[in-house]
């Protein structure tokens, strides 16, 4: 409030600017404008009080007037679902541009087809232009992200943090989509998640059968009814909380008999409000608690071409990326694995995720990262852990995290050795360390830290440490 109150002083002086802002308000609430006839002077009194505004691009022709580089700046969010004839409003009225967006996110619905956009750009001559067609301007498949991706003499920035998703789903997607180049970042409200309940990702293997409807659509009554199913179950466990749940399948066919199903189960207050069946296409820039991803596509019927889901990769990125807590996949598992493209890698990424969460992803022989940990490894044989009921497990890899020396028995004891990267002033620890050790303590593992020097001046206190924790 106080930051609030001190910005709004010096941006409206006291208050003698407001009614530059009003004028323009009540201009643009009491009439429907043409970008024509937009009060420009009253518009350019009002941006020299606010500085900042937000429109979607529909709005921009009622409320900004029709002037070249009004803005020093324009921001665009979800860039690759913007086409460029929506964008040139906005781009016109700003001297830069900054495009955010996704590739990896389904892009915008163009009602042409290729052919008929080549047509269409041959008459106008932008065929001829080939350093701008088609990789810049071919309305139909290329974004304003794309067009700008396309454009830059140098690469695009990644926006590497993650924040919504629990591990494993994330991890899934970095993994298939994202070439591990994501930083997850999560940190989420376990506490308001039922216990009863799986976290990350679980695979429900449903071997259906799929249908082509005339209109191209699919639908596979098997997974409908097991996606009702998991529904019930899930909902029995949180119907008392604020919890969310999105049913999410790629064709409409599809969700339509998902649909049917469901409407009955719940009161329609509740349908509204904390569960969304919905396409990918849909349900791209929303998320949920929970969400059950039907794959529709089987080894079964006449519609088990897995074409689309290779060409357009984005609609299961979409569709596996919404679920914040837990990700339920409902699909023919044998199916996905024996496919040579996206559904195989997919698969593949999902049986590493649940291998390491059956702590099997070690390395005995795994390079240590500096010779005190090697040494330390050597006096940690000398315990016999065995005989007390653990397994030593050097650089087991959970979830984001690689740990130095886990420990595994009774309980979960997590060993870091630490050079001197791993504080700032005088012993005080890296914002790192603390944000790690609070992670893993809410997976239930016991975080014990020995600076290097420790660990070659005073071994015999660590391993009584060790023995004590472990007792």
């Amino acid at each position: 409030d106080f930051i609030r109150n001190v910005y709004l002083k010096k941006m409206l002086g006291g208050g003698n600017k407001t009614g530059l802002v009003n004028t323009f308000l009540n201009q643009v609430n009491g009439h429907r404008f043409n970008d024509e006839d937009m009060n420009e002077t009253s518009f350019i009194n009002a941006l020299q009080v606010l500085r900042i505004w937000s429109s979607t691009l529909k709005s921009l022709r009622g409320t900004f007037p029709l002037k070249a580089s009004v803005f020093d700046y324009v921001i665009f969010d979800e860039a690759s679902q913007i086409d460029l004839p929506s964008a040139a409003p906005a781009l016109y009225r700003a001297k830069k541009a900054i495009i955010v967006g996704d590739p990896m996110q389904l892009t915008h619905i163009a009602g042409i087809t290729k052919d008929i956009d080549f047509g269409l750009a041959k008459i106008h001559g932008l065929t001829e232009m080939k350093d701008i067609y088609p990789a810049k301007t071919r309305y139909c498949d290329v974004s304003l992200y794309k067009a700008a991706e396309n454009s830059l003499p140098h690469s695009s920035i990644l926006l590497t943090n993650h924040y919504r998703s629990e591990d494993q789903i994330i991890s899934l997607c970095n993994q298939v989509f994202y070439e591990r180049r994501l930083k997850i970042l999560s940190t989420l409200d376990y506490g308001k998640f039922p216990s009863s309940l799986p976290l990350g990702v679980q695979w429900e293997d449903v071997k259906g059968e799929v249908y082509k409807l005339p209109s191209g659509s699919r639908v596979n009554q098997q997974e409908v009814n097991v996606v009702s199913k998991i529904f019930q179950e899930i909902w029995a466990k949180i119907s008392n909380t604020n919890l969310t749940i999105g049913i999410v399948t790629p064709y409409n066919g599809q969700r339509h008999a998902i649909f049917q199903k469901i409407q009955s189960l719940v009161p329609q207050e509740v349908l509204e409000k904390r569960i969304r069946i919905l396409t990918a296409h849909q349900f791209q820039g929303s998320e949920a608690d929970i969400i059950i991803f039907s794959l529709v596509i089987s080894e079964r019927g006449n519609g088990n071409s897995d074409k689309w889901y290779n060409i357009y990769p984005q609609i299961l990125n979409v569709a596996l990326s919404r679920a914040r807590y837990l990700l339920y996949i409902v699909g023919d598992k044998y199916f996905c694995e024996n496919r040579q493209g996206i559904l195989g890698k997919i698969e593949d990424v999902y049986e590493k995720i649940k291998d390491e969460e059956k702590l099997e992803e070690y390395d005995l022989h795994a390079k240590f990262d500096t010779p005190t940990e090697k040494i330390f490894y050597e006096e940690l044989q000398k315990i016999k852990l065995e005989k007390l009921g653990y397994k030593l497990l050097p650089k087991l890899v959970a979830k984001r995290y690689t740990l130095d020396f886990a420990i595994v028995g009774k309980k979960k004891i997590d060993v870091e050795i630490d050079g001197i990267q791993h504080e700032i002033i005088e012993g005080m620890p890296v914002l790192e360390d603390v944000e790690r050790d609070e992670f893993l303590k809410k997976e239930g593992w016991k975080v014990l830290r020995f600076p290097n020097f420790m660990v070659l001046s005073e071994m015999s206190k660590i391993i009584e440490r060790l023995l004590a924790e472990l007792n």
